[in-house]
């Protein structure tokens, strides 16, 4: 696996100190600029404690030893070591190793440092070093800083953070996000789904600044970003041995006074390519929540479509429905109230015309297509009773303003007939509705 070592100043938030512990500071010690960072906790109260969980193989803790210092006491998981001497003679000793423990197994560990002098002694802290690994044997450690401005923060409610915090110039991008709202929380989705084994997130302490809890996989830790002194870019919390998968962290605000506020800076994701390849593999295996999701609201949106295109078909149906009406006991559309008799009827007076002439009627209200012969003076009589006993079907009554040129070409054809001595063929039925009716004049 791939070892890393990662360092904490005294004034991260994820050293949890006991109340007697203060900050020292170039304003009470003129040896502060010894410190790492110029800054330090100190405590001189027996029983006094700070402790640290982290997830590795080894840890280290950094202090100073001076001449009003006295033992102090470190555990791991519960296992007391031997007590040791901070004092040394003035102007003492700076950034030196109080401990180190570094044959641990992989795995999660809680070291504690504790003040054991006597009335008046003390003991302080400097910084921390620990000792982890990642993946597989042989592989390179990727670490990736992601923006607080990345899609994978998530700030809850919207409105509750700025994008504008004070000394914006000391956030790493000059981008930043701040919130003075109680209860106002982010959520933290690491780069590709966390697909991870370890995170760190960074941000500003000070004293302005509040209490927060930490929520993962279930489990919440609290931790306080309120310090004496304002610096910038500290670790606000780290994480690491969460195996590959996604893990979602959330970071809730959590005020102790009115005013104070919260800040995020910045993120980095530990992984190796081990992880990135079995993290892919699982998520191409199945769906995400988010991909459940929209896939549910797509079919419900697509259900509301198809309800509103029947009840729009089966309106539209029934308004059709309404434009047609009965006549004769039969349903007649309002389209075909068009239909109108054709005629095509030559002039016969036409001098031009010198072989016999056809005269033909179509009318939509004569049936069948049989004929007979008629001719002479018959023929007019014939078609005269022809024509008075169906001009209610030569003469379509759905036309009303069309019936009186109909009946006049009916007559005029009928006068035709009366005239001729040749043969002349018209139907021997004409009843029903829909058919033609045909004459034929032969004039010689």
């Amino acid at each position: 696996m791939p070892s890393f070592t990662s360092t904490i100043e005294d004034y991260s938030p994820v050293i949890i100190y006991s109340p007697d512990w203060k900050q020292g500071s170039s304003q009470s010690d003129s040896l502060a600029s010894s410190y790492s960072t110029s800054s330090f906790f100190a405590t001189s109260t027996s029983g006094g404690t700070a402790s640290f969980t982290f997830n590795g193989t080894g840890v280290e803790l950094f202090g100073s030893k001076r001449g009003n210092h006295g033992l102090y006491q470190v555990t791991i998981d519960g296992t007391v070591f031997p007590a040791a001497s901070g004092e040394a003679t003035d102007p003492g000793i700076f950034q030196t190793s109080l401990f180190s423990k570094t044959d641990l197994e992989q795995g999660l560990h809680t070291v504690v440092l504790e003040n054991q002098g006597s009335s008046g002694q003390f003991v302080d802290l400097d910084f921390i070093t620990w000792h982890g690994s990642i993946g597989e044997s042989n592989e390179q450690l990727s670490v990736t800083t992601v923006q607080d401005d990345n899609d994978s923060f998530v700030y809850s409610p919207g409105n509750a953070w700025s994008d504008t915090p004070d000394n914006l110039g000391f956030f790493s991008g000059s981008s930043g996000h701040v919130t003075s709202t109680p209860g106002a929380f982010l959520t933290y989705i690491s780069l590709l789904q966390c697909l991870g084994d370890g995170v760190s997130l960074y941000g500003p302490v000070g004293p302005a600044y509040a209490p927060f809890s930490i929520q993962l996989n279930g489990d919440s830790l609290s931790f306080s970003a309120q310090k004496n002194f304002n610096i910038s870019q500290t670790l606000l919390y780290h994480t690491d041995g969460l195996g590959p998968g996604s893990h979602t962290l959330k970071l809730l605000f959590q005020p102790s006074a009115t005013g104070q506020i919260f800040a995020i800076d910045y993120a980095e994701v530990y992984t190796t390519p081990s992880i990135a390849e079995s993290s892919s593999s699982g998520s191409s295996s199945r769906l995400s929540g988010g991909a459940i999701a929209g896939l549910v609201i797509g079919l419900l949106a697509l259900c509301c479509i198809l309800a509103v295109g029947l009840w729009y078909y089966l309106r539209r149906r029934k308004a059709w429905a309404g434009n047609m009406r009965r006549r004769d006991g039969l349903a007649i559309l309002e389209s075909e109230m068009s239909t109108k008799p054709e005629f095509d009827l030559p002039n016969p007076y036409d001098s031009n015309i010198s072989a016999p002439v056809m005269y033909e009627y179509r009318g939509t209200s004569l049936s069948n297509g049989q004929s007979r012969l008629i001719g002479g003076p018959e023929a007019a009589a014939t078609f005269m009773d022809f024509a008075s006993t169906h001009s209610s079907s030569i003469v379509d009554d759905r036309l009303s303003d069309s019936s009186s040129h109909y009946a006049a070409s009916t007559r005029s054809l009928t006068r035709s007939i009366a005239n001729s001595t040749s043969p002349r063929r018209v139907p021997s039925s004409a009843s029903g509705v829909g058919s033609h009716c045909r004459v034929y004049l032969l004039n010689s």
